[in-house]
């Protein structure tokens, strides 16, 4: 029975060590449990982009955004099975054509709301 007790005893005193060390390095574990956050972030946004074939976009010092074949990924994953996310592109800053999205719908949006007809 004694020796019972004395392993509790130094059980407890062991739990006790271990508490007060850790205590010592509770902000170098925070810290380090947010770098592990943010790697299963970017991890899981990798893996997620190669099953999607999502792409990275490029990047100029133009003032036109162009978008070809952009797809929106909610929607795209939200369809019913039987339906297909039809990519669209969009063209904005190019001052030689107006503003607008170019759908698989055939009509042009303009950025104003007003709505036409393309060719």
């Amino acid at each position: 029975m004694k020796a019972k007790e004395e392993l509790a005893g130094l059980e407890f005193g062991f739990l006790v060590k271990a508490k007060q060390k850790i205590a010592t390095l509770i902000d170098d574990l925070h810290v380090f449990a947010e770098y592990i956050a943010w790697l299963d972030v970017f991890s899981a946004h990798a893996i997620l982009a190669k099953e999607k074939l999502y792409i990275k976009p490029e990047l100029s010092s133009s003032q036109t955004l162009d978008l070809v074949g952009a797809r929106h990924p909610v929607i795209e994953e939200f369809l019913p099975a039987d339906q297909q996310f039809i990519a669209n592109d969009l063209e904005m800053g190019n001052k030689s054509s107006p503003d607008c999205t170019k759908g698989p719908s055939r009509t042009s949006f303009a950025m104003t709301g007003e709505t036409e007809l393309s060719n």
